[in-house]
C-alpha cells in the first residue's frame, strides 16, 4: 500500500491521462487496425486469425505447426483450432514430416495460393491507411519502436518479431 496522500497521488499523476498513455493508444490503434483488416479480409472469405498463418506460409510453405506458432506468436491450442478451420476452408493441408514423424507440416493449397495477391493487397491497403502521412523513414522508426516495446514486454532480450 502506498504512503502517498490522495493530494500527492493526484499531483503526481496530473499529466498521466488515458489519451496520452501508450497502452491506451496502442490498444485503440490495434482495435481500429484489426477492424479495418477484418472488413477487407471478410470480403475475401478470410479470417484475421488465418491471415498471419498465410503470410508465413507464403514466405515458406511446408513449415511445421510448431514453427508457425512461434513465428506468428499464436498459442498451440489457438493455432490448432485456426489450422482446423483453414483445412475445412480448403486453404491448407497437414502432413506428417518425412524427416520427423512427430512433426506436422502445413502446406498451402492451390486455393490459398490463388488468393495470395488479393489478400496481400488487402493487408497493404490497411497498412497504407494506418501509416498514411508517414514518410518511409518515419515508418521504419515506428516499426523499430514497436519491436522494442514488444521486446520489453515479452521479457526476452533480443526477441525477434
Amino acid at each position: 500500500m502506498s504512503d502517498h496522500a490522495p493530494a500527492q497521488v493526484h499531483q503526481r499523476f496530473t499529466r498521466f491521462h488515458a489519451e496520452n498513455a501508450s497502452g491506451f493508444l496502442l490498444r485503440h490503434a490495434v482495435r481500429l487496425y484489426n477492424t479495418a483488416l477484418q472488413r477487407r479480409l471478410n470480403a475475401l472469405d478470410c479470417a484475421t486469425g488465418q491471415y498471419p498463418v498465410l503470410l508465413f506460409l507464403w514466405e515458406k510453405d511446408g513449415q511445421t505447426e510448431t514453427e508457425l506458432g512461434r513465428k506468428a506468436r499464436i498459442s498451440q491450442p489457438t493455432l490448432v483450432r485456426t489450422l482446423d478451420r483453414m483445412v475445412d476452408a480448403g486453404l491448407i493441408r497437414r502432413h506428417r514430416s518425412k524427416s520427423d514423424k512427430r512433426a506436422v507440416e502445413v502446406r498451402l493449397t492451390k486455393k490459398a495460393r490463388d488468393r495470395q495477391a488479393a489478400l496481400l493487397e488487402a493487408g497493404m491497403e490497411v497498412e497504407e491507411q494506418a501509416l498514411g502521412g508517414l514518410v518511409p523513414e518515419e515508418r521504419a522508426v515506428f516499426n523499430d519502436l514497436l519491436r522494442r516495446v514488444v521486446t520489453n514486454l515479452d521479457g526476452r532480450a533480443g526477441a525477434q518479431t
